[in-house]
């Protein structure tokens, strides 16, 4: 039983990315973003030794689910020119009419301006503490995102500018734990947060607990909404690579696919 548990871990569960799914409702959303379609990439890892080359298999579930928006959480890839290139050439094959928008996570500061630039080549809007506003005719929602909370600064000051109290407003953060460093009022002004870093525990106790953690339990994975009473939603997706020994269990690689509804 241990060794089918430990093949498992190594060959099967780290190999295959399953794909999550939710639908979030708000008030705020303007009628002409209904049903958009977001697809959230985080966490790659690519090119790690000994870990898998999921790229082609991520790739294939882009395109088959046909997004609107694709947005990425940061950790791309090892630190070197050669694997970033690779990823950010398969990510440049990706169609999403909305556009493709992301952050940088704390593997990315090994050179953050190459890595920057890499997007950039591959058509993804870097938004490390930048917004803009994707446009539907007259109608609009703002993308945000902020710095890695262990290696990079947060600023949330291009997300507050031009904001109606009525706009709908995404936030991207590769630590979820960023979130509660927020006033009160600055989480009034966010409907949904994207998330990763946690990898979802990468290995877990038959997924109620992550014995090695790189983020508070509550943001381990799945759809939060951390103040009850409150609008923000934070979705922490699994990721889809490893860090360390290459190795999952109970904690599947995720690609997380998110509709938009009024």
């Amino acid at each position: 039983m241990p060794l089918t548990l430990l093949s498992y871990a190594f060959f099967m569960e780290p190999r295959r990315i399953r794909i999550i799914k939710y639908k979030i409702h708000s008030g705020n959303l303007p009628a002409e973003f209904n049903g958009t379609k977001i697809v959230f990439i985080t966490d790659t890892h690519h090119n790690l030794p000994y870990s898998a080359d999921l790229r082609e298999q991520l790739l294939q579930l882009v395109e088959k689910n046909k997004p609107d928006l694709v947005l990425f959480g940061g950790d791309y890839a090892s630190e070197n020119d050669r694997s970033v290139k690779q990823f950010f050439d398969s990510c440049s094959k990706i169609s999403a009419k909305l556009g493709m928008f992301g952050v940088l996570g704390n593997h990315d500061y090994w050179n953050p301006h190459k890595v920057s630039l890499a997007m950039e080549a591959a058509g993804i809007k870097n938004l490390t503490n930048a917004a803009t506003w994707i446009m539907k005719g007259s109608s609009r929602i703002k993308i945000a995102g902020v710095g890695d909370l262990w290696r990079g600064k947060q600023n949330l000051t291009p997300m507050k500018e031009g904001l109606k109290s009525d706009d709908f407003v995404i936030l991207l953060t590769h630590n979820p734990d960023y979130i509660d460093q927020l006033s009160e009022k600055e989480r009034k002004m966010i409907d949904l947060v994207f998330a990763g870093h946690s990898h979802g525990g990468q290995v877990t106790v038959f997924g109620v607990y992550a014995p090695v953690a790189t983020t508070l339990e509550k943001y381990r994975t799945g759809l939060i909404t951390p103040w009850p009473n409150e609008k923000i939603r934070v979705i922490v997706s699994n990721g889809i690579g490893t860090v360390g020994i290459p190795v999952r269990f109970c904690a599947p690689p995720q690609l997380v696919i998110v509709e938009l509804s009024r």
